[in-house]
């Protein structure tokens, strides 16, 4: 988990403040994904604001020596959200 600038949600649905990661890599060389979530910290359990992947080629994968920083720093700016 890594903290992120809030963004609000509209009609007070939440304020997402934590970034996750998970990284999938396919078997068969052919690439990967990153599984993102936005969590709301502030309630108990934590909220899920939204979620979602981003889908890595292999020439991603191979060129940027991919590892969990490296995914969180590349879902934040796919998602335009600021790592704190």
């Amino acid at each position: 988990m890594a903290s992120i600038t809030p963004v609000t949600y509209p009609l007070n649905l939440g304020t997402a403040d934590d970034l996750t990661v998970n990284l999938n890599f396919n078997s068969r060389s052919e690439g990967g994904r990153i599984f993102y979530i936005l969590y709301d910290t502030s309630s108990q359990p934590y909220k899920r604001m939204s979620s979602g992947f981003f889908i890595l080629t292999q020439s991603q994968i191979t060129d940027n020596d991919v590892d969990v920083v490296w995914a969180l720093n590349y879902a934040a700016s796919e998602l335009g959200v600021t790592l704190t």
